[in-house]
């Protein structure tokens, strides 16, 4: 087992039958593989103790010529080595009783009977072989597989790149180790479907075609049976604006399946079958065995290849939290560094009569006043940058109970009473009674108020004919408190709105004044985080309102309190 090439994908078969051990090594090493035999317990153990985390499956016989089992060799090694275990591959002709009770306290993927060792028999421990050693290459203890998906999610910029990456620098390449033939990735989020293509290694363009084709591959009913694609099944368009799909569509034994469906995630495989002229496939694997293998990796892969994704889009949840975190946390350091200095600066001046309360001097006290407000900004932002768990257990003392529908038409008519919103403005509230809030008062009234007072501003764009209103809507939705506010006033472009989220943008040169003036230039954008600092989430859904160009809708979710 000496200079074993890392790049090839490997097994060891302990078979005491020579002309079987022979036709095995024989049928992975054309295919690829490097395949070890042993024919004794003895042999098997000097070869796998060699190098054990070079052997991804062990083929094993039953019944040996000595006391010992195939499988009794593998509890011996699962119970021995601690490291990166392989997958276990029973291949027996015998199944006794005890036989299938060693298997399953060996926890073997599957227990292969000896037919004859014909075509056929043998394809299908090859067809096992390759599907376990994906699981194995994707599995949660292999050396280094979390730290290059913390490394893909660390230098992402969005869950979709990351999905991507693990797509191209992980997934496929382990793909292209076991399966040795053509094959494709369909992937779907809300961004759209975009296909893998193993002949390439590049990410393709978006299209319908990818679409309509995943709709299809998940719309089975039965998700262990392959979709067998055939070009007579799929609607009439479906090549029009993919062309160099038609290989795959026109060759009947291609075959799809789906693997994962979950996080707004759809991801499924697809087998290429190119036939040579004598019928064989040009990378060694026989036509009729695309199908089969689909069915193979499903079996394998389906159970066990989502926790690998939510652990992904976990991770990626996890660093965009920490990214957020150490953005608030700059920008804090930032607002009390130059607030500081221009406040100590104007101080000088004041002492040495370089500044004068008169009329010429309103300039330098208006910077003043903004250096004020910077300091105040670093101040407020500065709490909402430290992690979740320091926050909460350093403000406990401070969190409560609220119930939403009190506690916004609470803020409202304190609004109305210091006269921060538009009297024009009619506020409609709607709330369940048991819609709950758990968090700091203060940062609710801080964040809602904010909120409000900018959609009061914008009743006088209410256009001729329609009421200036504020619908504010409170439900509990599928374990969530959800908060909709919504307004009939012209709506702003989508880039004016992303800035209406910038702290110090232009949108919002005119102050949110009033008991909430502390931290005023930060106008919305202190909203959102206040919002999420309470474990809530702010979308701006107003391009879901009818397309009339009127109204902004905006969408607060909080977990609901238990």
């Amino acid at each position: 087992m000496t200079g074993m090439q890392e790049s090839r994908k490997s097994l060891l078969i302990l078979e005491d039958k020579a002309y079987l051990r022979a036709t095995l090594q024989e049928a992975f090493e054309d295919r690829g593989f490097q395949a070890v035999g042993a024919r004794s317990i003895d042999e098997a153990r000097e070869i796998f103790w060699r190098s054990p985390e070079a052997f991804d499956v062990l083929v094993l016989d039953m019944h040996l010529e000595e006391p010992m089992t195939g499988a009794e060799f593998g509890i011996e090694v699962k119970k021995q080595y601690s490291g990166w275990s392989p997958e276990f591959l029973i291949w027996s002709a015998f199944g006794d009783v005890e036989y299938l009770h060693l298997a399953l306290q060996l926890g073997a993927a599957a227990y292969l009977r000896k037919k004859q060792p014909d075509e056929s028999d043998v394809n299908e421990v090859v067809r096992h072989v390759q599907a376990l050693m994906v699981r194995r290459a994707l599995r949660g203890d292999r050396p280094g597989l979390a730290k290059e998906i913390r490394e893909i999610v660390r230098h992402s910029h969005s869950r979709t790149e990351v999905i991507d990456r693990f797509c191209l620098d992980i997934l496929f390449p382990e793909l292209a180790r076991a399966l040795r033939s053509r094959f494709l990735v369909l992937l779907s989020d809300e961004t759209g479907t975009r296909c893998f293509d193993s002949i390439s290694s590049l990410r393709s363009l978006r299209s319908p075609s990818y679409d309509e084709l995943q709709r299809i591959v998940f719309g089975n009913l039965a998700t262990t049976v392959p979709l067998v694609v055939k070009g007579e099944g799929l609607p009439r368009d479906f090549l029009k604006d993919n062309p160099s799909f038609q290989d795959i569509i026109a060759n009947p034994g291609s075959a799809f399946v789906p693997l994962i469906e979950a996080e707004g995630l759809q991801l499924s495989l697809g087998l290429v079958e190119e036939k040579s002229k004598d019928g064989i496939l040009t990378d060694g694997i026989l036509t009729d065995n695309a199908i089969d293998m689909a069915r193979t990796l499903a079996g394998y892969m389906q159970p066990a290849f989502p926790s690998t994704i939510l652990q992904i889009t976990r991770l990626w949840s996890e660093s965009d939290i920490e990214k957020k975190s150490l953005l608030i946390k700059d920008a804090s350091r930032f607002c009390l560094y130059i607030g500081q200095e221009v406040i100590s600066l104007f101080e000088e001046a004041l002492r040495e009569n370089l500044v004068l309360r008169e009329a010429r001097y309103a300039p330098l006290w208006q910077l003043r006043n903004l250096g004020e407000e910077l300091r105040e900004a670093g101040e407020l932002l500065g709490p909402l940058s430290m992690p979740a768990e320091v926050v909460g257990a350093g403000l406990a003392q401070s969190t409560q109970e609220l119930e939403a529908k009190s506690l916004l038409r609470d803020i409202w008519f304190e609004l109305v009473a210091i006269k921060r919103v538009t009297q024009g403005a009619l506020f409609h509230l709607h709330a369940e009674e048991d819609c709950m809030l758990q968090g700091r008062r203060d940062y609710f009234r801080s964040a809602f108020s904010r909120l409000l007072t900018w959609l009061s501003r914008r009743a006088s764009e209410t256009p001729d004919g329609m009421e200036p209103r504020i619908d504010v809507t409170c439900c509990s939705v599928e374990g969530e408190v959800q908060i909709r506010l919504e307004d009939r006033s012209r709506r702003l472009s989508p880039g004016l709105r992303e800035q209406l989220f910038l702290p110090f943008s232009e949108p919002l040169v005119e102050p949110i004044g009033g008991p909430f003036e502390r931290g005023r230039r930060l106008g919305l954008y202190l909203a959102r985080v206040m919002i999420e600092a309470q474990s809530g989430f702010f979308e701006d859904r107003s391009d879901d309102l009818p397309a009339d160009g009127t109204g902004h809708l905006f969408v607060v979710r909080f977990p609901c309190t238990e």
